[in-house]
């Protein structure tokens, strides 16, 4: 094969692969995904008291649910539950992580409005500007009854201890 040859053959593959790379959405497209939410999330301008109050979103990251469907936990035996989120994300535009030696977000969940329900950490490439991860909501057996209710819970990230982005509530709901 030329030289030629070789050159169209990498070039036909590179534009065959493109819509598999991940491709960051232009900040307004965001917004107004955000804005127009799913049939199963939105975002809300309230999260939740508890650990401390979180009363104002933040401005690193944009942040939405790879899927839009219900958080929907399987129970365990002793009657608590857990649900794997995939989400998606993406710097806003002129934002950089804060210098930090940590290479993990903190995840916080809860009721809209009342109580956190816990916390973990996720691993997040930050020399990346989008992306996607999983986390994993455990869920308690009070939490579980909640949701029988058709409980909703908020979602937020913390990049140090600042709220990283917007609040993103999400409907619970059991299979």
């Amino acid at each position: 094969m030329g030289k030629r040859h070789q050159l169209l053959a990498a070039t036909l593959a590179l534009l065959l692969a493109a819509p598999a790379m991940a491709r960051e959405l232009p900040e307004k497209e965001i917004k107004e995904k955000l804005k127009k939410g799913g049939q199963h999330w939105s975002v809300t301008d309230k999260a939740f008291s508890g650990f401390r109050q979180y009363d104002q979103p933040g401005d690193l990251l944009y942040f939405w649910p790879a899927e839009d469907k219900p958080v929907t936990p399987g129970i365990s035996e002793k009657g608590g539950g857990s649900y794997p989120l995939k989400v998606k994300w993406q710097l806003r535009d002129g934002q950089t992580f804060p210098p930090s030696k940590s290479k993990y977000l903190t995840y916080l969940w809860g009721e809209p409005g009342e109580k956190a329900y816990g916390f973990q950490v996720v691993k997040i490439d930050k020399s990346a500007t989008s992306g996607s991860f999983t986390i994993s909501l455990s869920f308690s057996k009070g939490d579980i009854e909640k949701i029988r209710k058709n409980h909703d819970i908020v979602l937020l990230f913390l990049a140090g201890k600042e709220v990283g982005g917007n609040f993103l509530k999400c409907k619970a709901r059991l299979p």
